[in-house]
């Protein structure tokens, strides 16, 4: 079973793909930024523990070191990584489009309110120094300016693969950790 990391990996970046497709789909499911991130982290979790398990029991549970493992669980997650940053930049972008518009409305008409309200507005303002020598207008176009760059597919694919990336990292380290101390303990 060589590289079955890296099977791992694709495996489950293929099982969350096709969950949010089916979820979109066939039933009617939109999930929020939240929902996705927090089955994210279930699936890279998932994907490394799996993987580093099948590994392990490949290679034989006393082969190798701490960091022959943290390379491998990492080899599974950058894999499930990539494929599913990939595909979110592309489901946001062709799939899901009425997403980063509906989100783009509501945060521009909660900009509007603010700058409706005198008192919020006074806090935009002090927010940022350059504001203060600038017009309401100037500030308005900036401001919604700023909300299209940060709510569109190319920033959320990006922050995806941040986002996923760390809690790689992180994951294989634990995993290794949780694998190393209690379950090879006894062998």
């Amino acid at each position: 079973m060589k590289n079955i990391t890296v099977k791992i990996g694709l495996l489950f970046s293929i099982i969350w793909i096709s969950i949010l497709l089916i979820l979109y789909y066939f039933i009617g499911i939109d999930l929020t930024m939240p929902q996705l991130a927090m089955m994210q982290l279930f699936f890279i979790l998932s994907s490394i523990s799996i993987g580093l398990y099948l590994h392990k029991k490949s290679e034989g549970f006393l082969e190798g070191n701490a960091l022959s493992d943290i390379k491998n669980a990492m080899k599974t997650g950058i894999i499930y990584t990539i494929f599913v940053s990939f595909f979110t930049y592309q489901y946001f972008n062709r799939i899901n489009v009425g997403y980063i518009h509906s989100e783009r409305h509501q945060k521009i008409e909660a900009l509007n309110r603010d700058f409706n309200n005198p008192k919020s507005f006074q806090i935009i303002k002090d927010s940022n120094p350059d504001y203060e020598v600038k017009s309401k207008e100037a500030i308005y176009k900036l401001k919604t300016n700023e909300v299209n760059e940060n709510i569109s597919a190319k920033f959320i694919g990006i922050f995806t693969l941040l986002f996923s990336m760390m809690f790689t990292t992180v994951y294989s380290i634990l995993v290794t950790i949780i694998y190393r101390k209690v379950l090879l303990r006894n062998l």
